[in-house]
Order: structure tokens, then sequence, then C-alpha cells
């Protein structure tokens, strides 16, 4: 039992190697399982065969089938004497001809050339980008092409030539012995593993994918304790998926990270971290790898994920006006600019995210743009304001949103400038119209009566004396002097007005007599339309006549 639980501890705890690279490679779009599949007769319990195994390979690799995701590619090659043919499908619409395919293989070939095999099916498999490649060997024998070019150094060497980060090598040996040679060339190389199966028995097959690649955890000075998710995929059927945290440079420091749970089911999951320090641990920026580890047979992408946190004061970002008035006065389409500066303390290293938002009538710009904004500390921040239809007088305000990384703290100006569109001298006589309107009524009022002055209002027909009896039409405005306006110098003085809708007889020289409707006539007396005003010098026996035609 003792033994046991050691190759099981052991079987686990190989599984995690911790990536060097300060980059993580990006995860792959779609996964390609190769199966090179042992055909010779020995897999049939024949020969130097130990058991019938090869039936058992086949509902392994059925039930693997059925847990694949969309778009995997599936790649079966059959070997003995080298590799007999290959078929390719596609998931999910060949996943019945791949079931067909698998069914019908045999076990029947006379010898097991793994090393020839393997080195002709690296040379041939395609190296796709943003694809992951599986490659499972199942046998029951050990290389027996003694006559042939190639050994386990050569297969490895194609090997390192073809493989990306997320590729993984699986050399299964069923109920036989791993010989030595190729132990020794696969040993250390990372997403190789050799397993080993008892007699008669074929391991159970299974991938996970773990995403995302890195945890980011914040700033544990300020709050130790941090829940993330996770989503944990799984292919075929695969075991238990344990974590285990390295994370040496922090215990060197007096620190170290907790993780909880110890296992992983798939699904989307949330792991909860603590940092538990003795107080020495220094303000800085920590890495730390969480080990995926499984059973074998089970493929893990990636075989660790990064955990990025940092141990400082909180970083704080500040917006200082550099080129700011304390109001901006736009006139209609015209702009101006004004200049912040983001500053920052020792710990504020990542961008700080800003966004303007302006009412209607106000285009807001930061750096030219419209859209939001990232700026790192020191550099220059600024907010282009154009009136593009603002009414005058108005005054509004826009508004500075500002995203800072998680956990840090953040200082904005305590006032922005109010923006308002000036009057103009129109503006402003448009704005006393209260004064105005009345004193341009009275106005109107006197342009009206002048108006009414300069207009006829009225007309007439004068009949001179007898015997010419000469008639002339009259246009009759403002005060009308009868003799001035025809020509009769006896007429002067005999001046007509209008009153309303009557004429009025404003003045009567002496010597004259006015006569209407056979009725003498005094001044200020008045004619409506359609009379006559006869005039009569009895001195000189003569008369006028005034025929009134019409009166507005």
């Amino acid at each position: 039992m003792l033994a046991l639980l050691v190759w099981f501890s052991l079987a686990w705890a190989a599984v995690c190697h911790a990536p060097v690279a300060s980059q993580v490679a990006p995860l792959p779009e779609r996964y390609r399982y190769v199966f090179v599949v042992d055909a010779s007769a020995s897999m049939m319990g024949k020969g130097d065969g130990k058991a019938v195994i090869f039936p058992k390979v086949q509902q392994e690799l059925l039930r693997f089938l059925q847990r694949l995701p969309d778009g995997s590619e599936v790649i079966i090659i059959p070997f003995h004497q080298g590799p007999q043919g290959e078929a390719r499908f596609r998931l999910p619409e060949e996943h019945t001809r791949a079931e067909a395919y698998i069914r019908r293989l045999q076990a029947n070939g006379s010898n097991t050339w793994i090393y020839r095999t393997l080195v002709q099916v690296l040379e041939r498999l395609p190296k796709d980008e943003g694809w992951a490649t599986v490659l499972y060997l199942f046998t029951d024998g050990i290389d027996n092409d003694r006559a042939g070019p190639y050994r386990m150094r050569d297969v490895v060497e194609r090997l390192k030539l073809r493989r990306g980060p997320y590729d993984w090598l699986y050399y299964v040996a069923l109920g036989v012995d791993v010989p030595e040679e190729v132990r020794r060339n696969l040993q250390g190389l990372p997403r190789v593993r050799i397993q080993e199966a008892r007699v008669g028995e074929v391991p159970r097959l299974g991938a996970y994918t773990v995403k995302p690649l890195v945890l980011s955890l914040g700033n544990l000075k300020q709050e130790p304790a941090v829940e993330v998710p996770i989503l944990v995929e799984a292919q075929g059927n695969p075991g238990p998926l344990g974590l285990r945290l390295e994370d040496m440079a922090l215990q060197e420091k007096g620190a170290f990270l907790q993780v909880e749970p110890k296992t992983l089911a798939p699904g989307n999951q949330a792991l909860r971290f603590k940092l538990n320090t003795s107080g020495s641990l220094s303000d800085g920026v920590y890495t730390a790898w969480l080990c995926l580890e499984a059973p074998e047979g089970t493929v893990v992408r990636p075989e660790a994920l990064r955990v990025e946190f940092a141990y400082h004061p909180p970083a704080l970002y500040r917006l200082l006006p550099e080129e700011v008035p304390q109001e901006v006065a736009l006139p209609r389409g015209a702009s101006q600019t004004l200049v912040y500066r983001l500053e920052g303390n020792a710990w504020a290293k990542e961008p700080l995210r800003l966004a303007v938002t302006s009412p209607e009538g106000l285009v807001a710009k930061l750096n030219g743009k419209k859209g939001p904004l990232e700026a790192y500390p020191g550099e220059r921040v600024t907010l282009e304001l154009t009136n593009v239809g603002l009414r005058p007088g108005q005054r509004v305000a826009f508004t500075l949103q500002a995203q800072a990384p998680a956990g840090a703290q953040l200082e904005l100006p305590p006032t922005l400038p109010p923006v308002t569109q000036p009057l103009s001298w129109w503006d402003r006589v448009l704005r006393l119209w209260w004064l105005w309107l009345p004193l341009l009524l009275f106005v109107l009022w006197l342009l009206l009566k002048w108006w009414d002055r300069l207009r006829p209002w009225g007309e007439a027909t004068f009949i001179g004396p007898a015997p010419e009896c000469k008639r002339q039409s009259l246009s009759l405005r403002g005060v009308v002097d009868l003799g001035k306006a025809t020509g009769e110098r006896e007429l002067e003085g005999v001046r007509l007005a209008r009153r309303g809708r009557v004429v009025v007889l404003e003045g009567l020289p002496p010597g004259l007599r006015a006569k209407s409707q056979g009725m003498r006539l005094e001044r200020g007396e008045t004619l409506r339309k359609g009379e006559e005003l006869v005039l009569e010098n009895p001195e000189l026996e003569k008369a006028w006549t005034l025929q009134i035609e019409k009166v507005r």
C-alpha cells in the first residue's frame, strides 16, 4: 500500500513544469489528436503477445472520441512495419466515419517498428498556427526494427523541431517494460509522458484546458484574500485535476500563498487565494505558479498558470490642471483646448482610463479623439471643447470620468470650468425686449402717422369758374390749401383736412362764401363723400366747385 501511495503522489507531482519564460503563449484555438496504434498480431495475444489488448484500445479510443470539442481533428495511424496509412477526421462532421474506421481496425502485422513510425509521423505532421497536437503511441512491444536507420534520439530530434508550446507526446506501454533507450531520451522533456499499464489494461485518456493563462490577484497588501474565476474544460473522461502552488521565491522572504480548493471539477470555478506574511515581505510585484496536476494519461493545457500580484501601498493617480481657465467662453463654432497632466506615485504604472461626456451642443475630445483614452503617469491630456450648438448665454458643464486600476486611488480636479456661449450685441438687444418693445410700438405709431400724412386721404374733382369751367382731379394730402392745390389765387387760405371719414373746412378767407347742398357752410363744418363744396366771391362774381369723391 505504501508503494502505491508513493507511485500515485509521484504521478501527480511530476506533471507540473513552471515555465521559465516571462511571456505565456496564448492557448490554442483548435486541437489535433494523433493516435499511433500498434497493429501487430501481438496486440491480439498472438506470438509474444501477453493479452488480447487491441479491442480494449479500440474501446478507449471510441470513448475518448465522445468528449472531444467541436472543431477537433483526429488522425489514426495503425503501424507494424512502419505506418500503414492514416485516416483524418474533423469533428463533429465526421464523427460517425471516425467510429466506423476505429471499429474496422485489425491487428495482424508481423513487426513493431516504433522509431521508424514515429519519425515518419512527426515529419509529416502539420504544424499549423493556433493548433495544439497530442500524440498517443499505443504498443505492447519494443522496437524490433534492428536493421532500420532510426533510434529513439532521432525521434526526439524531430519532436523538438515540430512541437508547439501546448503539444504533448504520450508513450503508452501496454503490459511491457519501456526500454531504457526510450526512458533516457524522453527524460526531462516537457509535455512528454511515459505511461506503463499492467497486462491486459488500457489507461483512460483525458485532457483538460484551463483558462485564463494568467491569474491577476491585484494588490494583496490592501486585501490579502481574493477570489478569481477560472474555467476548466474537459475532453474525454479525465481524472481529478489537482492544484499546487510553486512560490519558493515568496517563502524565502517569509511569505506564502494559499489556494482553495485543492482540486477542480470541469466548469466555471472560483479560486480563493490568501497571502500569509510575517511582515518582512518588501513592497513589489511578485509572480508564482499554480501547477495543474492530473493522473497519468491526462493532458493538461497549460501545465501551470501564472499568478501575479502586487504587494505595496495603493497606486495613486492625480490629474492636475496645467492650462485650464476658471471659465470657458465659446462663441458658436469656436474651440478651446484645456491641458491636464497625469501624475502618479511610484506604484502607478498601469494606464488610467479617461472618458468625457458633454451636453448637446458641446463636443469634447480627449487628445483629439471622442472615445475613451488610456493615459500613463507623466503624460499630458488635452481636452478640446467645441461649441456646435449652444444657445446664446447658455451655461453648461461637461463631466470627466476616470477609471483607475483595481485598488488604486484617484484624485481628480475638484472643479471643472463651466462652458458658456457669450452674448453678442444682438443677443443683448433681444434680451431687453421688454424695454424696447414699447419704444418700437411708439415709433411705429409715429411712422404710421407720418405715412398717413404723406399718402392721399381723399380724391376730389375741382371745377373752375365760368365760362371755362376747367376741371382738375385732386389728390388730397394732409391739410390742403385749395388755392395752392388748384393754382387759383383767389382761393388761397381755403383749407381742407380729414377728420375720420369726413372732410373739415378748416379755413375760409374773408370775402369768400362756402355752400354745400344749398346750405351755407362755416369754418369747422364738415363734408362727406359725394358732397360738393361751392365757393363764391360776390365781388368778382365767381364761383368754384369741389366734388368730394373719396375719403379714406
